[in-house]
């Protein structure tokens, strides 16, 4: 799902260059940092296994892991737009494939209490937690080194809304 909504906001950051002249690209990273490109000077963006890489004209290209991006944001002499895309109750797990630690990243509008369980394939339930969060995005880290070699789902359910997403353990 977020890889399908980077794609979205990044084909039309470049198909907005031609509607409202914008200036520069901004990559937001979660350690802080921050990327600018210039629009004019970018050939394409594209998203390959997890990764977003920008490729300008000069062939010099940067890779930057989809799991570090924050937020794209661009603008122009006279708007500013910001794209958001940790949206509340949005779930990532990485790395995928995993062998030892599943980081599971969420993000909550309010301090709750979820379940967070891993599910195989045949609808066990192989671990259940109650786990209590602060509002924001938070992330957690499942111990995964026991589970045998297989397809699993990670499943949060914060009261309201079940959210899974599926990983492989090696």
């Amino acid at each position: 799902m977020r890889k399908k909504i980077i794609l979205f906001y990044a084909i039309a950051l470049l198909l907005g260059v031609n509607c409202i002249n914008a200036q520069t690209l901004y990559v937001k990273k979660t350690d802080g940092t921050q990327q600018q490109y210039e629009l004019s000077a970018l050939r394409k963006i594209t998203l390959p296994e997890n990764n977003v890489v920008i490729d300008p004209y000069s062939n010099l290209r940067d890779t930057i892991a989809m799991s570090e991006v924050r937020y794209f944001s661009y603008t122009d002499y006279v708007t500013s737009i910001s794209v958001e895309l940790e949206k509340p109750n949005s779930l990532m797990v990485y790395p995928v494939p995993v062998n030892d630690i599943l980081r599971v990243r969420y993000t909550f509008e309010k301090t709750k209490t979820i379940t967070l369980q891993i599910i195989d394939l045949h609808g066990r339930t192989i671990k259940d937690e109650k786990i209590t969060t602060a509002n924001g995005a938070v992330e957690i880290e499942v111990d995964v080194n026991d589970l045998p070699s297989g397809y699993y789902n990670c499943v949060i359910n914060n009261g309201n809304v079940n959210q899974s997403s599926r990983f492989v353990k090696q």
